[in-house]
This record gives C-alpha cells, sequence and structure tokens, in this order.
C-alpha cells in the first residue's frame, strides 16, 4: 500500500537587537573677570577740648566779659541791699519810743565792712573735658565677575529588544499513492 506521509517541523526565528548607550558631554566653562580692587581711607583724627574757662574764672582770672558781668551782678545785689538797710533802718526810726540811732551808726561806720576769710584751694571745680570722637571711613571698589556655563551631558539609551517569530510552519501531509502490489515476497 502506498501510504506517504511528509512532515514538516516548526521552526522559531529569534532576532535579539542589543541596547544601546550614545553620550555626549560638553565641559563646564567659567571665565572670571577681575577689576583690581582699590582702597580709599577717610578719617578725621580725634580730638579733646580742655576747657579751663570755670578754673580760670574761680582762680580770678576772668575774661573782660566775664569780669564784667560779675562785677555787674555784684553791684546790683549791692544795691538792694543797700536799699534794703536803709528801709530797716527808716522803719527802726519811725518806731516811737526807741533810739537806734547809735546801734545804726555803728553798723553803718563798722559793721556793714566785716568780712570772713576762709582757705580753699584754688581751683574747685574741674576743667570740662570732652572728647571729640576721630571716623574712619573705608571705601572699597573693585569687582570679581564670574561667569559660569556649566557641562552638559546628553545621553540616549535605545533599549534591546528579543523578537521571536515563526520563521517556518509545521505540517503534515498524508498522501497516497498507488504502487504495485509485490507478491514474490
Amino acid at each position: 500500500m502506498g501510504l506517504v506521509i511528509d512532515s514538516q517541523s516548526a521552526k522559531i526565528g529569534v532576532n535579539i537587537y542589543n541596547a544601546s548607550l550614545n553620550r555626549q558631554s560638553r565641559e563646564a566653562k567659567i571665565g572670571i573677570k577681575t577689576e583690581q580692587a582699590q582702597i580709599q581711607i577717610d578719617s578725621t583724627m580725634p580730638k579733646v577740648n580742655i576747657d579751663q574757662s570755670q578754673c580760670f574764672s574761680e582762680s580770678g582770672l576772668k575774661s573782660m566779659a566775664e569780669l564784667t558781668a560779675d562785677y555787674a551782678s555784684k553791684g546790683i545785689g549791692k544795691m538792694y541791699q543797700g536799699v534794703a538797710r536803709i528801709v530797716a533802718q527808716g522803719n527802726q526810726l519811725a518806731q516811737i519810743g526807741s533810739n537806734p540811732i547809735p546801734e545804726q551808726a555803728k553798723y553803718n561806720a563798722y559793721g556793714q565792712f566785716e568780712h570772713s576769710f576762709g582757705i580753699v584751694t584754688m581751683p574747685r571745680s574741674r576743667p570740662d573735658v570732652i572728647l571729640i570722637k576721630g571716623q574712619l571711613d573705608i571705601g572699597v571698589t573693585g569687582d570679581v565677575n564670574l561667569n559660569y556655563q556649566p557641562g552638559a551631558m546628553d545621553a540616549q539609551y535605545n533599549a534591546g529588544k528579543v523578537e521571536v517569530y515563526l520563521a517556518q510552519k509545521n505540517y503534515m501531509k498524508t498522501r497516497y499513492e498507488k504502487t504495485a502490489l509485490d507478491l514474490k515476497g
């Protein structure tokens, strides 16, 4: 009997694409521009002022204006004291029954000119000391310009892949072929 069977196995094809990484980089750049620094210093010196006019005044060494004002105030004070004394003595004379004339005469001749003197150190006050502070102004000019360009990295990644496909289909064919019957053997 002529039964013929033809068969073919399936074949699988595989395509493999490798992954890839492409990189490009650019270096960073730094540019520096400088302007020379200059320092300008302005200063005023401190001062000490010592005012001794009060000390000199207490010691009797007065300026003309101060001496004039001092004696004018003393003169006005003595004038008021004299007027007050005259009024008081006039009031005493106006009282009937008393005789104040001898006492007033003695006081007017001697009593009003009595003085008491004390011993003191000269001058009695301290001089005025005034401190005037100095100043120090410092100015700085100059500049530094920094120009920075950052570097960059460009990366491109291509993913790999695996493709599986059917390269050959499987099949089975059966057919019948007539053959002569071999009875011989």
